[in-house]
């Protein structure tokens, strides 16, 4: 059995494009990475170098079966399916399988995050800029009761190629359950699942087993994801020596009361990986669109001051 990861994975029902969804991203939201402007990591650091940043297999007869997004297990025989944890009460398992695969996790992702992204001055800017954001964004009345948005981490990767999908509905909890396997098994699911063409294996129930759309290309089909932590602190002397800091900038809040004069102050995040996964299961943070729509108009502003202040400075 191929090894399995020590943190879960969130699966993606279509894949994505290697090229952008890679090792050090960061993200909103993990089940969307593309959405509200991510991170996108440079791939300028060879992380299989010497020393190495990650480690990256090779894997053939991929398997990855998955609860909307939420992976119960990779490259797993039928044998280990009732210990994956999922209700079979008229549940709904995807299969992805593939011919070729690797999955590419780092070693010590506390270490990355610390010596490469946050050494990254396109990655400190954007966590700069978002953390300010939605600091500023949560002392506003009409955001005061809603959570600030959570910041993830891409710390793995699970890729296939020749890729097919199947929908399996388990239809009963009865102990004498079974998955058929229909004829031909081109993906080689049977074999993965330790089960003749045409035969059935116990423990899993189906009321269909249905062919989705082959995908020749290269994908990411599950992406591993840590939470940053994030600690607000409060500063009347700025140390930037001090590590795993982000300092926010200084913004005209609608909280500021207008001619007062503030005590000279510096807000700063500090910032740290979480060890669990737990959180993946959780993303409802009651974040709407509208309030999205508003973060967005924020980070505009702020980044198109930004960019006059640096053209201010490059004139004078």
């Amino acid at each position: 059995m191929a090894r399995q990861p020590k943190l879960r994975y969130f699966a993606y029902h279509d894949g994505h494009d290697p090229t952008y969804l890679r090792i050090g991203n960061l993200a909103f939201d993990y089940e969307h990475p593309k959405d509200h402007r991510p991170y996108y990591h440079e791939d300028s650091i060879d992380l299989f170098g010497s020393p190495p940043w990650a480690t990256k297999d090779a894997r053939t007869n991929c398997l990855i079966i998955h609860d909307y997004g939420c992976v119960r297990g990779f490259d797993i025989g039928a044998s280990n399916l009732l210990s994956l944890g999922h209700s079979l009460d008229k549940k709904h398992l995807q299969v992805i399988s593939g011919e070729t695969g690797s999955m590419i996790e780092l070693i010590d992702p506390h270490v990355f995050f610390e010596k490469v992204i946050l050494e990254s001055e396109n990655a400190k800017n954007w966590l700069q800029t978002r953390l300010t954001v939605a600091n500023d964004f949560s002392s506003r009345v009409k955001s005061s009761l809603k959570p600030k948005p959570k910041i993830w981490f891409l710390t793995g990767l699970y890729l296939m190629s020749n890729v097919s999908q199947r929908l399996v509905t388990t239809n009963t909890t009865s102990q004498n359950m079974a998955l058929q396997i229909p004829v031909p098994d081109p993906s080689g699911v049977s074999a993965l699942l330790q089960s003749n063409v045409g035969g059935s294996v116990s423990g899993i129930s189906s009321e269909s087993l249905g062919t989705g759309v082959e995908i020749k290309q290269e994908k990411v089909w599950a992406a591993q994801w840590q939470r940053v932590r994030v600690k607000m602190t409060v500063k009347e002397k700025w140390e930037a020596t001090l590590r795993n800091q982000v300092r926010l900038l200084e913004t005209f809040s609608l909280t500021t009361v207008r001619g007062s004069t503030p005590a000279l102050m510096y807000e700063a995040a500090q910032l740290s990986l979480d060890d669990g996964d737990g959180d993946l299961e959780s993303m409802e943070e009651n974040l709407d669109e509208e309030y999205w729509a508003e973060f967005g108009e924020e980070l505009n502003e702020l980044e198109t001051s930004l960019a006059m202040e640096q053209e201010d400075e490059e004139v004078v």
